[in-house]
């Protein structure tokens, strides 16, 4: 797929309800990226993987080894069995508290972010009003940053996917090319801190109650 039509699929996809899924290709080995789930990390890994050590690389690069599926294409490769699809898994309150820190309480521009949600949801708004406003959007026009990842991979052939939690991220693409140093490559600022107390408005939610499943299910024996 053409690096700029990539690009405007970057832009595109951020429309409510356009269900778009980015997959990294490691060769073999293909990992689904999912957002604020280890997706800079992955990135960055692509470019050491099919680059190795050349400095001249620039980090757009990785863009030409992600490809970007809807969830019935996604279902075809499965099916075809062609190699592993890896999906890492984040406990889903502090993947709501990662966004809401870094598109919410310290905007990277001008422009909002959830520029399509704006100003139902809007820049420096605090974390309970965002997460209550999130909450109240179904769940099918949710933007990817906050979407269930329980909905996005729900409808795909879970016996074909390798579920993993984010922390065994690094050791993964540690196999990926041992001389590589993949350090967790997230910048989001700490500004903006979330209380216990208000962590709870996810943990009691029905919207992400499959998600905490899922992410149980990952725990090790």
């Amino acid at each position: 797929m053409n690096f700029y039509i990539k690009q405007l699929l970057r832009i595109l996809e951020k429309i409510p309800g356009l269900c778009l899924l980015q997959v990294a290709n490691f060769g073999d080995v293909k990992i689904l990226m999912l957002p604020k789930i280890g997706t800079r990390s992955i990135r960055n890994s692509l470019i050491r993987f099919h680059y190795g050590s050349a400095t001249n690389i620039s980090k757009s690069h990785a863009w030409h080894h992600i490809t970007y599926h809807t969830r019935k294409s996604l279902n075809n490769e499965l099916k075809s069995n062609e190699g592993k699809i890896l999906v890492f898994l984040r406990e889903p309150d502090k993947r709501i508290a990662s966004c809401w820190r870094q598109k919410i309480s310290v905007p990277e521009s001008v422009i909002p972010y959830f520029i399509f949600y704006f100003p139902y949801l809007y820049p420096r708004m605090s974390y309970l009003k965002f997460v209550d406003r999130i909450l109240k959007i179904p769940v099918p026009l949710m933007e990817k940053h906050f979407i269930p990842v329980s909905y996005l991979i729900g409808k795909l052939d879970l016996e074909n996917l390798y579920l993993n939690r984010l922390e065994k991220l690094n050791d993964v693409l540690k196999e990926l090319d041992p001389d590589g140093i993949f350090e967790h490559a997230n910048s989001t600022q700490s500004t903006g801190n979330v209380k216990g107390s208000e962590v709870l408005e996810i943990k009691n939610s029905s919207v992400y109650i499959k998600d905490y499943a899922l992410w149980q299910s990952t725990q090790p024996n």
